[in-house]
């Protein structure tokens, strides 16, 4: 069992921190800190902010008055956009992001290295951790993000339409004659399709190795033989933000995406909405990218002490719980330290439960900067083999299609 420092407390600042963040001034005008999150996360997180400052009055009641300003920004784009205006003062303090691109603010400079990270590597998963660190050149391996939350890639159905045991496999699919959504060309395809490549190296075991990568190998070949060729019949091309309007219009009975439409799909169809694991092929199980969210400092903060307690504080376990039980977004801790309300509203939840198990499936999206190299030709590459080889699709025409994107990452 791994010592949590902050499991079953609210909160946590040292007086250390607050001093420094406040220039040990006790400045009465106050402080605000601004976080960039997500618009469809705001109202569930600002009683959480809210908590963090109650908490600090309570215990510096001299200290400056704390006001958390937030602000709707995509948590995909977040980092890029932090790139372009961090050292003019405009950025925020604490930034919501995809760990993906963790990678481009840390070599920017934009964003600091996380101050406690004991706390993370003592709390958070080993996936978690991973996603949130980086690498130099020499080596050494830091920490510059809090991990949010993880997820995977599920299927969302209308159960009024489709029976769970006929999503269990591509063969039971086909069988049953209905049709799923996925993300086969374009923008998004190579996050979506990479799921067929289940034993393929991608930049080594921990996806931090540059010169491991190989693609065509036996399994996912064979893979992308058989869903061209046998199940692609049973897919049309949607993407998950427009697959709710093909399900309306009886088009498709669910689609492939990661947790984020979960609760519009509820919203949309109503209660006989649920969700499964990807389908077996072949008898074994897909490997579906899984990522993190994660919150990172800005390196411009002027208030970065109290910028890192709140990052903190807004992953803790009690923050995580309030994620799962208000958005069903899986916690991004080590399961040995999920708290009696997190393991009690899994048990309560087969949505929480398959997001789990998808998640344990799931090949960690890697964060090596190299990784930005692989979703142009990925998506030429499976674009094409939708476009032009569905039912036709050989060994051969898979073997140059995937032997394309690792001379890209080779930078061939």
């Amino acid at each position: 069992m791994k010592h949590s420092a902050l499991k079953g407390t609210l909160f946590a600042l040292t007086a250390v921190s607050l001093l420094a963040a406040c220039g040990g001034s006790g400045d009465a005008s106050g402080i605000t800190l601004t976080v960039w999150e997500d618009q469809s996360n705001i109202a569930t997180l600002k009683a959480r902010g809210d908590d963090f400052v109650a908490e600090y009055k309570r215990l510096y009641p001299g200290a400056p008055a704390v006001t958390i300003n937030w602000v709707e920004q995509a948590e995909g784009s977040a980092m890029e956009k932090l790139v372009t205006v961090a050292s003019t003062g405009n950025g925020p303090d604490v930034l919501a992001v995809t760990h993906d691109t963790i990678i481009t603010g840390a070599t920017a400079g934009v964003i600091a290295p996380i101050s406690y990270s004991d706390y993370v590597a003592n709390n958070m998963s080993e996936d978690a951790q991973l996603a949130v660190s980086v690498v130099s050149s020499t080596g050494n391996k830091s920490l510059y993000g809090y991990p949010i939350t993880a997820e995977s890639q599920t299927i969302i159905y209308d159960s009024s339409k489709i029976t769970a045991t006929e999503l269990a496999s591509f063969e039971a699919l086909k069988t049953s004659g209905k049709k799923l959504g996925i993300t086969a060309t374009n923008d998004g395809v190579g996050y979506y399709m990479s799921s067929l490549l289940t034993d393929a190296v991608l930049f080594g075991e921990d996806g931090t190795i540059s010169t491991s990568v190989n693609l065509h190998t036996t399994k996912a070949l064979n893979n992308i033989v058989s869903f061209y060729n046998d199940y692609a019949a049973n897919f049309i091309d949607v993407s998950p933000d427009n697959a709710l309007a093909s399900m309306a219009s009886k088009d498709i009975v669910g689609f492939i995406s990661s947790p984020y439409m979960y609760a519009q799909a509820v919203e949309t169809i109503g209660s006989s909405i649920k969700t499964a694991v990807l389908p077996t092929l072949g008898g074994e199980a897909l490997k579906p990218f899984s990522g993190y969210k994660a919150y990172c400092v800005n390196s411009y903060s002027t208030h970065p002490s109290i910028a890192q307690d709140l990052a903190k504080f807004l992953v803790n376990a009690d923050s995580q719980w309030t994620r799962l039980d208000a958005k069903n977004y899986y916690p991004s801790l080590a399961e040995d330290e999920f708290t009696d309300d997190i393991k009690s509203t899994i048990k309560e939840s087969v949505v929480d439960q398959t997001f789990g198990a998808s998640l344990a499936l799931s090949r960690r999206m890697p964060s090596i900067s190299l990784m930005a190299n692989y979703w142009s030709p990925a998506q030429s590459t499976f674009t094409d083999f939708w476009t032009n080889n569905r039912g036709s699709m050989t060994t051969a025409i898979a073997t140059k299609g995937l032997a394309a994107i690792e001379d890209k990452l080779a930078g061939k």
